[in-house]
């Protein structure tokens, strides 16, 4: 039985040997106590992908080891990238960034002595799958340790810097003046409250029976798909002749001022919960503030903002925390 550093190295050189909780078992992924979490998998570049997930404080360790003795690497939150894909072996390396090494200082509870580490977060990587490339990195705007993203582009690039310059808005002048939360633009305008419009109230469809007053929770993104669904529920219970007071339904949405609701291909994960909104000719004004649980909160003060978005073509979030 190897040690886990020894383990890892087993793997590196493409040899047998595991320790009592890292293991391989057909030279392409090692994983950390069971099949459940992959620590990392051998590209067919000879390059490594490491698992940028939290699961336990000794699945960190283990990854550590695979950071350090598995090289060249890069490392990508296995929980965002397998709603791309989870064929690993296909994956191609396009550019990457080094990962940062930020000096902290914490106070040990116990002993009231300060302890100075390095707090570890991902660089940034382009790689490419099936063709379409995709963008992994940490969002600078982010508070504590949260930020991670993994977006698909919209074009094809050769570098990190060109990935992030294609993701910039296309309606919004490069030089004008703006702020940014997450992937929306925020422009400065002179525009009055009296020239916006407020934005219709947003609804999402679901069941409701009025023989017993019963909500059903499911919801439903138009009238059509929200009918189509009840329609299989009271078949597949065989009660048609008990239905007739189920019908379909109009619900408000709960986060009228989520800035999401209003972009539908914009990111996800938490929402962008914004003071005042409005509209005008199509395009959607904001001022106050902006919150969202991962980003620092920005404030616009009373000037309306046009909102922007970025290009990415679809974004996938981290499970969990990301080492």
């Amino acid at each position: 039985m190897l040690s886990n550093k020894d383990a890892v190295i087993a793997f590196a050189r493409q040899e047998r040997g595991n320790s009592k909780h890292i293991f391989h078992d057909d030279n392409r992924k090692l994983y950390s106590y069971g099949h459940h979490f992959i620590l990392a998998t051998r590209l067919d570049t000879g390059e490594y992908l490491i698992n940028g997930d939290t699961y336990s404080s000794s699945t960190s360790r283990h990854t550590s080891l695979c950071i350090r003795h598995l090289t060249p690497n890069v490392i990508i939150p296995f929980s965002a990238l397998n709603q791309v894909t989870t064929e690993y072996s296909a994956i191609k390396m396009v550019d990457r960034s080094s990962d940062i090494y930020i000096p902290r200082i914490r106070r040990d509870p116990k002993t009231g002595e300060i302890i100075e580490y390095n707090e570890h977060r991902l660089g940034s990587a382009v790689i490419e799958i099936e063709g379409k490339h995709y963008l992994s990195s940490i969002d600078a705007g982010a508070k504590d340790r949260g930020g991670y993203f993994l977006v698909e582009l919209p074009e094809n690039v050769t570098s990190v810097d060109e990935a992030f310059d294609t993701l910039f808005p296309e309606d919004l002048a490069r030089d004008a003046p703006h702020v940014r939360q997450g992937e929306f633009f925020f422009e400065p305008t002179n525009m009055q409250t009296k020239e916006l419009s407020p934005v219709e109230p947003l609804y999402e469809w679901g069941w409701y029976d009025y023989n017993v007053q019963h909500v059903y929770q499911a919801r439903f993104a138009t009238k059509e798909l929200a009918d189509k669904h009840l329609r299989r529920h009271i078949e597949s219970w065989g009660q048609i002749e008990d239905s007739s007071g189920r019908m379909v339904h109009r619900f408000p949405i709960k986060d009228q001022n989520n800035l999401a609701r209003y972009f539908p291909n914009a990111g996800t994960g938490h929402a962008h919960i914004v003071t005042e909104i409005r509209q005008k000719d199509g395009d959607i004004y904001v001022r106050g503030t902006i919150r969202h649980p991962e980003h620092k909160i920005l404030v616009l003060g009373k000037i309306w903002h046009r909102v922007y978005v970025n290009r990415a073509v679809r974004s996938f979030s981290a499970g969990g925390n990301v080492d």
